[in-house]
């Protein structure tokens, strides 16, 4: 390097070179790893704003499918509120009122049913409650099935009810229900394949509707038997003289059949 009018000659050590080279080396690494560790960042702050995107979009397709469903099941209770409403204005339109509980099936000690026909209303009532606090957005549905059980276990009443009023009737003529009713019966066709009364093969009809299905086929039984019969006795029992059925034959002393019933009786006696 000139400097007035002198030469001076610098010379720069290889150590200081490799220094000086080193040293711009780690800046350039530390700027290096500096922009990607920025880049690295603003990636992953990108992702996870895309994903707490995705989970709120999530959730909030989650909460508003749960909304539709939870008013999905509104409706679907409202809806089988009315039919059943509907169906016991029906019923009742036809039957009269249906009995809470058939009071001839009540034991007098404590008032419980002591017949064939369950009372549910305390289970039913402990499921409505259970419901209402594991699945609120179900109750409504727990309570359509409650007044489904409870009508039909009053059904079933009103068909037993039914059911011995048409026994005392035939049994005032002097004859045996169980017979009238088996005679009934056997003049209905019965035949063709088997067909389960429930799609699956597996399941099984509640016990309380299998009552009420029974209860209902004993009644219409006996009552279209006892609309085969007469209205009242012909004549008074007393008047009658020789019975209809087998018998010993007067003459021959044989076993004969009376196909007919004699009558004896003052003249004038009213004949029905």
């Amino acid at each position: 390097m000139r400097s007035q009018g002198q030469v001076r000659f610098i010379r720069i050590s290889s150590r200081f070179q490799i220094a000086a080279a080193g040293a711009l080396a780690v800046v350039a690494l530390v700027w290096v790893a500096t922009v990607a560790a920025a880049l690295i960042a603003q990636i992953l702050a990108h992702s996870d704003r895309s994903s707490l995107l995705e989970r709120e979009a999530a959730v909030q397709s989650a909460e508003s499918r749960v909304a539709d469903y939870r008013q999905n099941l509104d409706s679907v209770a409202s809806d089988l509120q009315k039919r059943q409403e509907l169906i016991e204005k029906v019923v009742e339109s036809n039957f009269g009122d249906l009995p809470e509980q058939d009071p001839e099936n009540q034991d007098p000690a404590n008032g419980q049913q002591k017949g064939t026909v369950s009372d549910s209303s305390s289970e039913t009532g402990k499921a409505v409650r259970k419901i209402s606090q594991l699945l609120p957005h179900a109750e409504g549905l727990a309570r359509i099935e409650a007044r489904q059980i409870a009508f039909v276990e009053r059904l079933t009443h009103l068909a037993d009810s039914r059911a011995r009023r048409a026994e005392t009737a035939i049994r005032r003529v002097g004859l045996n229900p169980a017979l009238i009713s088996a005679a009934s019966a056997r003049h209905e066709a019965q035949g063709g394949p088997l067909i389960p009364l429930l799609d699956g093969g597996g399941d099984k009809i509640d016990p309380r509707f299998e009552r009420l299905a029974l209860s209902v086929a004993r009644m219409d039984a006996l009552e279209r038997g006892l609309a085969t019969l007469p209205s009242t006795s012909p004549a008074s029992l007393e008047y009658v003289s020789s019975g209809f059925g087998v018998r010993s034959d007067p003459f021959t002393g044989g076993a004969a059949f009376h196909a007919g019933l004699d009558f004896r009786g003052p003249v004038g006696a009213p004949i029905y």
